[in-house]
């Protein structure tokens, strides 16, 4: 029959708990103010560096009625091995 090793059951639990410790302990960090996020602003409208879907966009645009600068010129540009101006 083995024998059981006290101090690896020990160690074992020590470990658990510093563990749980850490994962569990109050985060002293804070998220980043809101003036220290880079902006840019584009007429009324103010974008920052979260990510947005193109859904995001379009959902934007037909709430509130946003039409950007490409729109207004007829058209914009797309990177494609290069910058093509494409409309709509």
């Amino acid at each position: 029959m083995k024998k059981f090793d006290i101090y690896q059951i020990l160690f074992g639990i020590l470990l658990s708990a510093i563990s749980l410790y850490l994962l569990l302990r109050p985060s002293t960090s804070q998220s980043a103010p809101p003036s220290s996020i880079p902006t840019t602003p584009i007429g009324n409208l103010v974008w920052d560096q979260t990510e947005m879907t193109i859904g995001d966009v379009k959902a934007f645009a037909a709430a509130t009625g946003f039409v950007s600068a490409a729109e207004k010129k007829g058209g914009g540009l797309s990177y494609e091995a290069g910058f093509v101006q494409k409309p709509g």
